[in-house]
């Protein structure tokens, strides 16, 4: 070879890629952006439902918090109008003042209300899928009869997106003795 030949192939040898070597590197570009991309959409993911959760225990405790607080101040248990025990997933009750209050689920818009004195219910809780309402004795046995009812326990299950999680609470009633 002469030495003009030898000067050209070194200098496209020096300043150019060959189509292999493009086909690795975009290749291997591809995969840190797809590994990339999963990462960051795993991400994303796990924020909502972080933010769900918190979304929805939120909601549950504050809910279960009201219903705790009215349910101590039921006025009796001397008669359906006081503490109306009827109904699994509901509760109508009496408070000291006379003023009554109804808890329940609406099954059209899964949420938990609050209806006082039969008027306009106002939502306490959004993705309530169920609500249970059980009576217990002093014993804390399961009970149907007004009279023997010293503890009632409210619950609610709510599913939000892919949470499904249940919450209850436990309440003496003070005018119970």
């Amino acid at each position: 070879m002469t030495v003009m030949n030898r000067q050209s192939e070194q200098a496209r040898r020096q300043y150019g890629f060959t189509l292999a070597e493009m086909i690795v590197v975009i290749i291997i570009v591809g995969i840190i952006f797809a590994v990339g991309a999963m990462l960051v959409g795993r991400s994303f993911e796990n924020f909502t439902l972080s933010r769900d959760a918190t979304d929805i225990e939120g909601q549950a405790r504050v809910a279960l918090e009201r219903i705790g607080r009215e349910l101590r101040e039921v006025r009796g248990k001397s008669s359906s109008t006081d503490l109306d025990i009827g109904t699994a997933n509901e509760i109508t009750f009496r408070d000291v003042s006379g003023t009554q209050i109804r808890f329940y689920r609406d099954g059209a818009t899964n949420r938990l209300m609050r209806q006082e004195n039969a008027g306009t219910a106002q939502p306490l809780a959004d993705s309530i899928t169920a609500m249970s309402i059980s009576y217990f004795d002093r014993n804390a046995a399961s009970t149907g009869t007004l009279t023997e009812v010293y503890y009632i326990k409210a619950g609610i299950t709510v599913n939000k997106g892919s949470l499904n999680d249940n919450f209850s609470t436990t309440v003496k009633v003070r005018n119970f003795e």
